[in-house]
């Protein structure tokens, strides 16, 4: 059932960075965490095992559907996009470009101010501790700065490059290294991976990324991961580095969110019929001020009850099969990720045949990245949490943009429309098209 899976989602896309396909991969860690624990209970772990399968079998149902409803040309839509140049609706590239500077250099001084009030994670007694305790001192925006708006100013860097952003290659590999010496001493391995290595792994869907850019980035990413590993567990045997690496990737959430859901959870308090998903959303609102702030979202109410008590508030790892299981049981399941692989897959299609716009690409990546993220729980409030956040990062560009251009007579827009992309046979009969050429553009304000 997996590998068909994993053949139908590759065949609906034909691309292997598309965004369904990492989700899925994803989830397949899961299901190989899931083998590994057979020998604890073989009865009862044949059926977690089911479930996870089960759970990638509708992703890939959801992906056909996706495709099937939008007469879907794989291969021919992506290769009509990756030969477009980028635009962009801001019309001046001075300002743009002005705009993406000062944000990242805004970006590095609110991450340098989180270090210097919260401290250096890496450095303090116990790693484990002071990472949970830093973003509690640091504040809300600090960490969105460095887990969401450096990483999305850096991928629109690298679609407007010299198309609509002034190429400055200093700043941009001083960004890269800051934000990778940054994740490193904050003390989380995920995030060198979540949000570092995997935005950009999501955009290479769209852009083409040269192989030594990759390798870089990799190289780079896994030598993060082993230095916090070694210096938080005081190891320097790489086959213990490598031990303890592997048991985060393949058993972390196997035990920390779908075993206590399927074995503990579920038989004890029964299916939660939504409000699993429910209390995420008071819980977001507490992050931010509104209600008490010992508001619990389901990832930690999960660690609480295997834990006994959550002193640092700390997250499980539900994984969306498990949270979907959690809530509805198995039609849950199958709803709920079918849903999940229709949606990834129509915003991957519905991109595609898009304007490929330099800022609002990136954007675009960043939900895909965001919906990727919440996959693995608590889906409802990552979800929520991103929404603000991008909405957040939208305004503070825009107004960049409006700030900088206001000496020049105020900021110009424009509305770039999508080219006419190849239909796959069997579509309905496309409108007529408009002769003139990719990308066509219009004034909207202010007129001329």
């Amino acid at each position: 059932m997996v590998v068909g899976s994993l053949a139908l989602i590759y065949w609906t896309s034909r691309n292997l960075f598309a965004p369904l396909n990492i989700a899925v991969m994803f989830i397949v860690l899961n299901y190989v965490g899931c083998l590994m624990v057979m020998d604890l209970n073989p009865p009862l772990v044949i059926r977690l095992v089911v479930l996870v399968a089960l759970g990638i079998f509708c992703c890939a149902l959801g992906a056909l559907a996706a495709r099937w409803w939008l007469h879907h040309d794989p291969r021919k839509e992506l290769r009509a996009f990756r030969a477009r140049e980028a635009g962009s609706w801001f019309n001046s590239q001075t300002f743009f470009t002005m705009a993406l500077y000062a944000f990242i250099i805004l970006g590095m001084a609110t991450v340098v101010f989180f270090f210097v009030r919260a401290g250096v994670p890496l450095l303090s007694p116990d790693v484990n501790i002071a990472k949970v305790e830093a973003p509690r001192q640091g504040g809300y925006l600090p960490m969105r700065f460095m887990r969401l708006f450096l990483p999305l100013l850096l991928m629109i860097y690298f679609v407007g490059y010299r198309r609509m952003v002034r190429p400055n290659r200093v700043v941009a590999a001083f960004a890269v290294i800051f934000l990778l010496v940054a994740f490193t001493l904050f003390g989380y391995r995920g995030y060198i991976l979540n949000f570092f290595l995997l935005p950009f792994i999501i955009l290479m869907a769209y852009q083409r990324v040269s192989k030594r850019t990759l390798a870089l980035l990799g190289t780079a990413g896994a030598a993060s991961a082993l230095t916090i590993t070694a210096v938080a567990w005081q190891e320097t045997s790489f086959g213990v580095l490598w031990q303890i690496l592997s048991q985060r990737i393949f058993l972390a959430e196997v035990f920390d969110g779908i075993i206590p859901i399927f074995y503990r959870l579920v038989p004890t308090v029964g299916f939660l019929h939504g409000q699993g998903f429910l209390m995420d959303i008071p819980a977001v609102f507490a992050r931010v001020g509104i209600g008490p702030a010992a508001t619990e979202n389901f990832a930690q109410y999960l660690a609480r009850m295997n834990l006994g008590q959550n002193i640092f508030d700390v997250q499980a790892a539900p994984t969306l099969i498990g949270e979907a299981y959690a809530n509805f049981g198995y039609p849950g399941v199958v709803a709920i990720l079918f849903l999940f692989g229709f949606l990834l897959q129509w915003i991957y299609i519905k991109t595609l045949r898009g304007p490929k716009d330099a800022f609002f690409l990136p954007l675009i990546v960043a939900i895909q990245h965001s919906l990727l993220v919440a996959a693995h729980g608590p889906f409802v409030f990552m979800i929520l949490d991103a929404g603000g956040s991008l909405l957040i990062f939208t305004t503070i560009f825009v107004l960049l943009y409006v700030f900088w251009s206001l000496p020049k007579g105020g900021p110009r827009f424009r509305k770039l429309l999508p080219g006419v992309y190849p239909r796959a046979q069997g579509a309905p009969p496309a409108r007529p098209p408009n002769p003139q050429p990719y990308p066509r553009t219009r004034w909207v304000w202010p007129r001329p």
